[in-house]
């Protein structure tokens, strides 16, 4: 299994924690990080900080180069990922392991690794209030199959539902991807609804779109995807995606709490401290 993550100048501290949390907790898995619109000289401090880590390798690009009307940066670098993630899965014959730059890792990840063998997707699913007025079995949607089963019921509009909060059922701080052909279809097809100017700068569109693009496949191939996602489960207790900072699993800091949560704060000063050799 890779590990991937992301990050452009500003949110840079969170990234170098992440990656020492990964390696505290000795995860030794070779890890590629997407660093956007580094100078020179961030691009030699970055390198100098890490240079005891053999496992660790750098892909610096320009933003601009890569040929977008970019009128917010903040959601591009969000929402451009994904064609980063397609190039991993097609350099290497293994499975993925995506974290956005602002988690903390607490835990050996193996338990990732067996889950991305016997499923195609791995991220957190959780469920939404009903917002539609038209009959429902409960007052939550509590998936994707259960938005699609929604979506096709009641004739409504796929788009205008991810626009809503009932559509709003996955977050995708951790994203593991199963290397198979089926899983590359739905990241393909994900990157082609995210790469245009309007969804490059849209805050959130990368949440929406990657339902719409599984959503898609699945209809147009039948193909049955598995997924682990811990929709069954107590939110709290989610091993892929913490945003309470309670388990000891994966922690991510949602919104301004990256600058403003103490306990998150503090644990991310910890890790950038840490000296490591691998």
């Amino acid at each position: 299994m890779k590990i991937f993550s992301h990050s452009d100048p500003n949110y840079f501290g969170f990234c170098e924690a992440l990656v020492k949390s990964i390696r505290y907790h000795e995860n030794e898995h070779d890890l590629t990080l997407l660093l956007m619109d580094f100078s020179d000289q961030q691009k030699e401090e970055v390198q100098e900080k890490f240079k005891n880590d053999s496992k660790l390798d750098f892909w610096f690009v320009n933003g601009e180069d890569l040929g977008y009307s970019i009128n917010d940066k903040v959601q591009f670098y969000r929402n451009c990922r994904t064609r980063f993630f397609l190039k991993m899965l097609e350099k290497y014959d293994e499975n993925l392991l995506t974290l956005c730059a602002n988690g903390l890792v607490w835990t050996k990840l193996d338990y990732i690794e067996e889950d991305l063998k016997e499923n195609d997707f791995v991220f957190l699913e959780r469920s939404k209030k009903m917002v539609y007025n038209v009959p429902w079995p409960s007052e939550w949607v509590r998936n994707i199959e259960e938005l699609s089963k929604l979506v096709k019921t009641h004739n409504l509009d796929l788009d205008d539902v991810l626009e809503k909060t009932t559509g709003k059922v996955v977050l995708l701080g951790t994203h593991g991807i199963q290397n198979n052909e089926m899983a590359k279809k739905v990241i393909s097809r994900w990157r082609e609804h995210v790469e245009n100017a309007e969804n490059l700068n849209k805050w959130y569109s990368d949440m929406n779109l990657f339902v719409k693009s599984f959503i898609e496949i699945t209809d147009e191939t039948g193909y049955n995807f598995k997924k682990k996602t811990g929709w069954d489960i107590p939110r709290e207790e989610n091993p892929y995606v913490d945003t309470k900072f309670t388990t000891k699993k994966i922690w991510f800091a949602k919104g301004p709490r990256k600058f403003t949560h103490p306990t998150y704060i503090e644990k991310v000063n910890f890790f950038k401290k840490y000296e490591y050799s691998l």
